[in-house]
């Protein structure tokens, strides 16, 4: 299919993320890992200093004054910086609009920062150990509409007519129109940038949970999943279409989401998705 063929060359023109980027990340997984070892890697990027300094400094993460790197590491801790610099990362390449699916920048963070704070709190209500990717998995999740947005903008029309008339998910479209979809171009992106394979498996199968590998990476997908379609429900930056997102039998079976638990998640969610989704949304 021409059009896939055009993602795929496409992929090749997309902006790298800073290598300070990649090499924090198995530096952040190291739980031994010292706060020394974390800033000496990100004060090679001056772009990711600034970042990791205006969160440390946000009124998300205190009041106090910062303006040293291994300090700001030391306070905001593996997690947080898991976070940060997977925002460093995703800020790099995110346009002002994503076209073709009727988001601008804003709507994109607020969406993907709530699937990842959902994510975790999922996890964490289930009582599911949760894999330490998670929460980057869930930001990076739908890094495959900066790709193909584009080829959907040119086929608009036919877009808005799919999504009003078909009962069949907005993914399926991207597969029907364009020999492909933005999981899979998601994947692809994320094994350009070198990114572990746990993300770049989680992303591709974060629409179809059930082909990931059972273990760790099925769990990260499956709270992926749900994660998306909760925030989405509750319109979280939801795109066209985007109310008309089912969770998987599969994921649901295997998460043991009993009735209630999703109501429970989003309760006890929704001030902290709003302190972080302002925050990252300030550092980018």
């Amino acid at each position: 299919m021409i059009e896939r063929d055009r993602i795929a060359r496409d992929l090749n023109d997309l902006p790298m993320i800073s290598q300070a980027v990649v090499r924090l990340i198995p530096i952040l997984r190291d739980e031994r890992a010292s706060a020394g070892k974390v800033a000496a890697c990100i004060q090679t990027d001056p772009g990711l200093t600034a970042t990791v300094l205006r969160i440390a400094n946000s009124p998300a993460y205190g009041t106090r004054q910062i303006g040293d790197v291994k300090r700001a590491a030391a306070m905001l801790g593996t997690r947080t910086l898991f976070e940060v610099v997977t925002s460093a990362a995703l800020a790099e390449v995110v346009p002002d609009e994503i076209s073709g699916y009727g988001l601008d920048a804003s709507e994109f963070w607020v969406h993907c920062t709530a699937v990842a704070v959902l994510a975790e709190s999922l996890g964490r209500t289930l009582g599911h150990p949760t894999p330490d990717l998670t929460y980057s998995c869930a930001l990076l999740h739908d890094i495959g509409k900066l790709v193909i947005g584009q080829y959907l903008s040119e086929k608009m029309p036919s877009v808005v007519e799919h999504l009003q008339t078909s009962e069949a998910p907005p993914i399926e479209f991207d597969r029907q129109v364009l020999g492909t979809d933005h999981a899979e171009v998601g994947a692809s992106v994320a094994l350009a940038w070198n990114l572990p394979e746990e993300l770049v498996e989680g992303i591709r199968s974060h629409h179809d949970p059930d082909q990931a590998e059972p273990g760790p990476l099925q769990t990260m997908a499956d709270l992926v999943h749900v994660a998306d379609a909760m925030a989405h429900s509750f319109g979280y930056g939801a795109d066209v279409g985007g109310l008309r997102r089912a969770v998987s039998p599969g994921a649901a079976e295997r998460l043991e989401l009993e009735p209630g638990i999703i109501e429970l998640v989003a309760a006890t969610s929704m001030s902290e998705n709003a302190i972080r989704a302002d925050a990252m949304k300030r550092a980018a």
